[in-house]
């Protein structure tokens, strides 16, 4: 590339986002996506609010001021939340230090834009299911229909599994290992890993007669959860399971029961490992069950304990400042008369 080329800022992004990205260890789909909504909104910003011509705009146009001024947009202007805004800034950052790493030139950006400060963000306490009527009411919802069972089916593996919903839509038939003596699920997590689940005997007989429903004559390599169109399957979209589980949820709420607003996918996933670690299972357990490199990832955003825990832990504690009973009463006429006198 000549030198001229690479000054341009946008002039690397196409290779950062469709070559850098995906064989980054650690990065998903998702995540490529996001950079590049993000690097998108930058875009905008440049052409749209600054009016700069894309194809003349360089790296060293995006001063410290330059990208603080942006940070202030997206706060004022976009009204994002503090940790939205900080993904944004981060994914510049990243942007130019790769391209740092193409053009030793541009160093000088990548240590200048390095220094962006990020917004201090808000530790919030993110809701979860841990009410045992309120999950088997919300499971119990599906209609024993093809397709209602098939939903059943979703939410179960959800919860038992703890998995991620984008491994869940990644899932083969071959993945699903349940004639076996302990039944298990193999998930294609992020970087590449895989890691070994196993089901619970409720969700192995859901899974053995959706088998049977669903892939009486499947290849192996057909995707588990599918829609068909036109004859022809492929994975069901993480929207369509984000709509099913929003759907149910509703209907739940409507009838009283005392469940989150916006229940998606992720929040099962808290919620199943939340209660694992309330249980005594152990974090590396649950850590390894979710797929975490570091068990203090769990730690971080997992331990908690439920409102009757902590009441039980207060009751506990109180009860050793009770005062102790006296035997004898202070008011002396009330202890003659206790006295028989």
């Amino acid at each position: 590339m000549r030198s001229r080329e690479t000054k341009l800022f946008f002039s690397m992004t196409y290779d950062f986002v469709e070559n850098y990205i995906p064989h980054t260890n650690g990065m998903s789909l998702c995540t490529r996506e996001s950079y590049r909504d993000a690097l998108g909104t930058f875009w905008t910003y440049v052409n749209e609010v600054c009016h700069l011509d894309i194809r003349t705009f360089q790296f060293s146009e995006c001063t410290f001021d330059f990208l603080l001024d942006y940070r202030n947009w997206l706060i004022d202007e976009m009204k994002y939340a503090p940790s939205t805004v900080n993904h944004r800034i981060v994914v510049i950052k990243a942007y130019v230090h790769y391209s740092a790493l193409q053009d030793i030139s541009l160093s000088q950006f990548d240590i200048i834009l390095s220094r962006i400060p990020l917004l201090s963000v808000p530790k919030t306490i993110l809701p979860v299911i841990d009410e045992e009527t309120v999950l088997k009411e919300l499971f119990s919802r599906p209609k024993n229909t093809r397709i209602g069972r098939r939903d059943r089916l979703i939410m179960s593996f959800l919860f038992d599994t703890a998995v991620r919903v984008s491994e869940l839509v990644k899932l083969s038939l071959n993945d699903l290992c349940v004639d076996t003596e302990v039944p298990y699920a193999r998930i294609n997590g992020k970087g590449r890993k895989q890691r070994i689940v196993g089901l619970s005997d409720r969700t192995v007989s859901l899974v053995k007669d959706y088998i049977q429903e669903y892939h009486a004559d499947s290849d192996p390599d057909t995707p588990f959860f599918y829609t068909e169109i036109h004859g022809l399957r492929g994975p069901m979209s993480i929207r369509n399971v984000q709509r099913l589980l929003s759907k149910y949820s509703k209907e739940v709420k409507r009838d009283g029961f005392n469940i989150p607003d916006n229940v998606s996918p992720h929040m099962l996933r808290r919620s199943r490992a939340t209660l694992l670690l309330q249980e005594g299972v152990s974090i590396f357990d649950v850590a390894d069950t979710l797929g975490h490199a570091s068990a203090q990832t769990t730690s971080d955003h997992y331990a908690r304990s439920s409102v009757k825990q902590k009441r039980e832990a207060m009751n506990k504690s109180l009860s050793s400042f009770d005062p102790e009973k006296q035997e004898w009463p202070d008011d002396v006429l009330e202890l003659k008369k206790k006295c028989g006198l």
